[in-house]
Parts: structure tokens; sequence; C-alpha cells
């Protein structure tokens, strides 16, 4: 176990979620870039026997959105609230998936696409969706005190994913950004811990960190869990009520924190866990205290309904 006391806050929580009737089939490899390496990939980490996987796209109307897009439309949030002329001094974006179109680094496609420059940037990949919470502890390094930075979360799975894993909720894909400052803000981060997942039945293990959580965090309000295991439930646990049949991966708890309080105006002194895990290897949890409401910022992208994976 690993842990580290926080002086970091989030204020502002921009999201931008996919409807499945934004997707596309693709039934050509995009002209800008050679899928044949994705696929390989694919086949080889996967241990899948195939010559061909579906790929597919997403629309808004007449207009494909890559991974970049997506982050810049919830950076494009962020910068509504703030003068234009403040510099961020430190950006941050995860994705657990390489772009789609993949020529130039999405890391700096998203600074060009979103109109933000900081003085830090990184890029984190295979964090998976245990991103969205470690990545506050590089946050939490790169900020001078009083100093904000965007944390960006991306997830687009661009290859039609394969529905042999019952035993989960199905992916879907979304943008979610949070704009976080050093010091006080509205929602402030007390830890971020980290945990390796031991083998045995995830779900079980899940539920003895809860009881873990709650035992050591006896003023505790409310808990949110990753949302990929089918029926999972604790009695501190908060399930959001919209896409309630997906996981965003990374970007999956800030999205119920989101919801959670639109949804509850008098969240003021309440204090939260959130938990994100892969479905392998590592578990992480922050325990946060709401000490004044956030601004939420929430899209959704629809589409034609012309492809649909079920």
């Amino acid at each position: 176990m690993s842990s580290r006391n926080f002086m970091c806050s989030v204020n502002t929580i921009a999201t931008v979620t996919v409807a499945q009737t934004a997707y596309v089939q693709s039934d050509t490899p995009n002209e800008n870039y050679d899928l044949d390496y994705h696929l390989l990939l694919e086949k080889h980490y996967k241990q899948k026997e195939w010559s061909k996987r579906e790929v597919v796209s997403i629309f808004q109307g007449d207009q494909q959105l890559f991974h970049y897009d997506l982050s810049a439309k919830v950076i494009h949030a962020l910068q509504k609230r703030r003068d234009q002329d403040q510099k961020y001094q430190c950006l941050i974006l995860a994705q657990t998936i390489p772009d789609y179109k993949a020529l130039n680094p999405t890391l700096a496609n998203t600074m060009v696409k979103g109109g933000v420059y900081p003085e830090k940037y990184f890029g984190l990949t295979h964090l998976g969706e245990v991103a969205g919470l470690t990545g506050l502890d590089l946050m939490q390094i790169s900020l001078d005190h009083n100093r904000l930075g965007i944390m960006v979360m991306t997830e687009y799975q661009f290859i039609a994913p394969l529905n042999d894993t019952p035993q989960f909720v199905r992916y879907a894909d979304a943008s979610v950004a949070l704009e976080v400052s050093k010091g006080d803000g509205a929602i402030r981060i007390h830890s971020v811990t980290c945990l390796t997942i031991p083998s045995g039945d995830l779900a079980q293990y899940v539920t003895s960190v809860c009881e873990q959580i709650a035992q050591e965090n006896p003023a505790l309000d409310y808990i949110i869990v990753q949302n990929a295991i089918p029926g999972f439930s604790h009695p501190l646990c908060y399930t959001r009520s919209e896409h309630a049949t997906v996981d965003f991966r990374s970007g999956d708890v800030w999205v119920t924190l989101a919801e959670l309080c639109k949804q509850n105006p008098d969240l003021i002194d309440k204090q939260i866990a959130m938990i994100s895990f892969d479905r392998l290897h590592s578990l992480s949890y922050v325990i946060l205290t709401v000490q004044d409401m956030p601004v939420i910022q929430a899209e959704q992208i629809e589409g034609k309904q012309v492809y649909v994976n079920t």
C-alpha cells in the first residue's frame, strides 16, 4: 500500500460522454493512418486469432471525432469559467488506448485543439482506470501553491471490443477534465492510496476495501466505486442513475461524482471516497471533502444510430 497526503482541490468537472448512437462502423481504415499495427497489437495481447477486427468511429453530425477532439471539448468547457489570459501551470492527459489518428502524438494535438499551452505537460498511458485518481499524484508534485492545472482523461475505443467478459460492465467512451488547484478549493483531496489487487474474487476484494475505508474514515458519507462490476453494492455506495450500464474507465468515478453533485446540492462538508480499479492489477482510492459545490459542465454526443454495439 502507498499513500500521499494531499494539498490539492478540484474546482470544476467537465464531462463529455458518447452515446452508442454516435458510432459509425468503418469499412476502411482512416486515410491518415494504417490500422494494421493496432490490430496486430490487439491480436498479440488478447491472444485471439482473427484477420480483421471491426473498426468504429465517433461522429457528431458529419464531423469525425478523435481522442483530442473529445479532450478539447472538456478543456474548452473549463476555459469558459476562467480568464482566457490566465495560464495553467500544468496539463496532464491520461488515455488507455492509442489514438485512432496517430501520426501526431495525442498530447500535442490536445494542446493545439484545446488552445492551452501550460508550463508543464505530461501524458499518461497504460494506467487504465486508475489514471483518473493516481494522476492526481503527479498533479500534486507539479503544481505550485495557488496555481491551476488541468487533468484530462479521454477514452475512445475505435476497435470494437469483444463481448467476451460478461462478468464486467461494458466499456464506453468519454472525456473528463478537472480544474485542479494547489491549496483549498471546492473539492478538497485529502489522500490518494494505491493497492495491488490479489488474485481471487474481484468483487469480494473491492467490498473488503470499501469496508476498510469505512472503518478508517468513520465520518464517511458516500463511497463511489468504478462502475465495472454488475450489481455491486455497499451500504455507503452511491450508484449513478445516468449511464448506469457502462464503464467510462479512467473518468468513470468523476462522471459519477458530477452526477452526485448535481443531484445533491447539500453535499457541503460531506466526505466521499472514490475507488477506481482495472480488471487485473491495480486499485486506487481517494478521500475527499466537498467544501463548496464545484462547477459541473456536461455534454453528451448523440448520433444518427448508424451503428450500435450491443
